[in-house]
């Protein structure tokens, strides 16, 4: 069986499919701020103002958007900004709606933001960039919209193709599969669906038998794969979009008693699956690392301010490797397949 481990930090993340993406230009102005004073013979006097980022991560209280978010303030920190994080626990996409336009209320200095729904927040974004102020996207893009970059691991539609053919790998080229998505409104995970089917539909003896969705809720998660071993008694395969799928189905096919019988490929974080790989009910997932992602959109957003932009090859996150930029500004920071061999020397 092959084993492919792709270096980390990164991350997806190896490019197969290009991301489809608008590319904005539109910036604000953030100059430092300049206070003339003649008063009593006072010489003029420069302050450079601080710059506050808005950050819109999908949600809070899960373990991958927990870890990213501490990304994006650990890069605030280094860079002497200050990171205003909001996000509802629920990854609505109405309520990141309208945080960002709470941002553009506050006159933030630019917008980091994880699309939880491409079409419900592009209204938003267009406001916030008739208001001048930048737009970076990381994890899930929005492509129409003014953003200056998309932070991302890899393509998306090149990750569903790296993790479909990782299970193909494993169950072999017949049998029944099923997805698992957060959600079908989200850009990027659409994306990774896409690659799934991109590979699988090379094997005629494979059959898609459904796409589950919930809510990025990983209890719903949990209940829609016991609900696929009941409906699909003879499911051989379950492929996880997002990081809380792929625990959820492990958790459901050990208890199940279907360890090694189910292969499971998907997004997770490491910590969130050890346990599965050392009782054998998973033995190969993907990911990107999150705290880097979030560290790095940050920075980028604090670049792009300065009046520095990234390039090919720039390293923007200790101990990370080169990133890969595309025509439309997708920057890749690259992703790991995690092994039984490689996944305890990752701690996150």
């Amino acid at each position: 069986m092959k084993k492919r481990v792709i270096a980390v930090m990164m991350m997806v993340m190896v490019t197969v499919a290009a991301v489809v993406s608008g590319c904005g230009t539109k910036t604000s102005d953030n100059s430092p701020k300049t206070e003339n004073r003649d008063d009593e013979g006072q010489t003029a006097e420069t302050e450079k103002k601080e710059y506050v980022i808005g950050v819109a991560p999908k949600m809070v209280g899960s373990p991958y958007w927990d870890y990213a978010n501490e990304g994006c303030k650990k890069a605030g920190e280094d860079l002497n900004v200050r990171v205003e994080l909001q996000a509802s626990t629920t990854a609505s996409a109405e309520e990141q709606a309208s945080i960002i336009d709470n941002y553009i209320t506050m006159g933030v200095d630019a917008i980091v933001v994880a699309s939880n729904d491409e079409t419900t927040l592009l209204p938003a974004l267009e406001r916030a960039s008739e208001a001048g102020i930048p737009i970076i996207t990381y994890d899930s893009d929005v492509p129409d919209s003014d953003r200056l970059y998309c932070i991302a691991g890899n393509t998306q539609v090149g990750l569903g193709e790296m993790m479909a053919a990782e299970l193909v790998d494993i169950m072999g080229e017949s049998g029944e599969v099923a997805f698992m998505t957060g959600s079908l409104g989200a850009y990027n995970h659409n994306q990774i669906l896409e690659g799934y089917k991109n590979i699988l539909k090379e094997y005629p003896d494979i059959k898609i038998v459904t796409t589950v969705e919930s809510g990025d809720d990983q209890q719903q998660a949990f209940v829609n794969a016991e609900n696929l071993l009941a409906s699909y008694p003879e499911l051989k395969g379950i492929l996880g979009v997002a990081a809380g799928e792929t625990p959820s189905a492990a958790a459901a096919v050990e208890q199940a008693g279907k360890s090694g019988e189910v292969a499971i490929v998907g997004a997770a974080t490491p910590n969130s699956v050890k346990e599965y790989y050392e009782n054998g009910t998973l033995e190969r997932t993907v990911l990107w690392d999150p705290y880097a992602m979030g560290y790095i959109a940050v920075k980028v957003a604090v670049g792009h301010l300065n009046g520095t932009e990234p390039a090919e090859g720039d390293v923007l996150y200790e101990g990370g490797e080169g990133i890969k930029i595309d025509e439309d500004k997708n920057l890749y920071i690259g992703t790991t397949v995690f092994t039984s061999e490689n996944i305890n020397k990752f701690d996150f």
